[in-house]
């Protein structure tokens, strides 16, 4: 029994040893980017005088976020005959997802967290990765009719940031709705294992983004809650960067933030530290804004985004049945 109860303390203190790492990781990125490239007198001149009210309508966007993921997680999970989660469940999964305790991302445990749920690990698979496709399939338009406005309004923003976003995106959603109407599960099936589930469950995740898209009223949670879980991060963004004089437009927002994300922080390990807070500064610097209010902004709002959500994230992973989610 002692044995047991040990095990249980390790396997709780775990993901706080995690989290911690990944807050040092995310803290120490962000100083070495103020001393070898801000520049900490600079950093410390822009950070004397914040608009504080800015500051409370960055914490504001990043709740809104929070609701509205719960809600599209909660409708895309009970898409095409899946479990109906509870509301409580759904958020616990939802604030523990986004946490920094989960090694490998997110993703990793809303899969272990689903597996319960679900019929098979398959249809968990699935409808993890169609969760992820859902998330893309409004950002990626959003970005590209941001890229294509800048473009058009010959904005002093590079081509390579820009042209991307509009070529590769259309092309990118022609070839998931041939995938999705051409591709026969059964002849995926008979690909060898290490292919074959994989790739089934990638099919299976189109599919149910395919269900969604094609009946948007019955799934409304789905996209009025992934409207504003993008919206109300990027408005965290945006308002942290106005809080200390950076002033870009929506556009050139929407833009940065896409690019430099690159995927999801569900989808990547230790939600995301380290590398979020330079690919986003450098991004932001690509639309314009000069790299010291990158730095700042981008730092204001991980705080948020990020330091504030780890205790969030390890209660609901404690309260998760005694175990953690991941």
């Amino acid at each position: 029994m002692m044995q047991a109860r040990d095990r249980t303390l390790r396997e709780r203190l775990s993901p706080l040893a995690f989290a911690s790492l990944a807050a040092l990781l995310a803290i120490a990125v962000a100083a070495l980017l103020a001393w070898q490239v801000a520049g900490f007198p600079e950093v410390l001149e822009v950070v004397r005088h914040p608009q504080f009210w800015w500051i409370g309508l960055a914490a504001l966007g990043e709740l809104v976020a929070y609701l509205g993921y719960t809600l599209a997680y909660r409708s895309a999970v009970h898409a095409s005959g899946g479990p109906k989660l509870p509301l409580r469940r759904a958020a616990a999964l939802v604030t523990a997802g986004f946490g920094a305790h989960v090694p490998g991302g997110g993703f990793s445990g809303d899969l272990r967290a689903l597996r319960g749920e679900c019929v098979d690990d398959r249809d968990a698979a699935a409808r993890v990765l169609g969760l992820g496709a859902l998330e893309y399939a409004l950002l990626a338009p959003t970005a590209t009719a941001a890229a294509a406005f800048l473009l058009a309004d010959g904005a002093d923003v590079p081509l390579s940031v820009t042209v991307p976003w509009v070529a590769a995106v259309p092309l990118g959603f022609a070839l998931a709705v041939w995938a999705s109407e051409r591709i026969d599960p059964a002849r995926v099936d008979r690909l060898p294992r290490r292919l074959a589930r994989p790739a089934g469950s990638a099919l299976a995740a189109l599919a149910l983004l395919r269900g969604l898209v094609v009946t948007p009223v019955k799934h409304a949670g789905a996209w009025v809650g992934i409207a504003a879980y993008w919206a109300g991060d990027i408005f965290c963004l945006w308002a942290g960067l106005h809080a200390f004089g950076a002033e870009p437009t929506v556009p050139a927002t929407i833009l940065a933030y896409a690019t430099g994300y690159i995927a999801s922080r569900r989808s990547l390990p230790l939600a995301g530290a380290a590398a979020t807070e330079a690919l986003l500064a450098l991004a932001l610097t690509w639309v314009g804004v000069p790299f010291v209010y990158a730095l700042v902004g981008v730092v204001t709002y991980r705080v948020f985004n990020f330091l504030l959500a780890m205790p969030m994230g390890l209660l609901a992973d404690w309260r998760s049945r005694g175990r953690p989610l991941a």
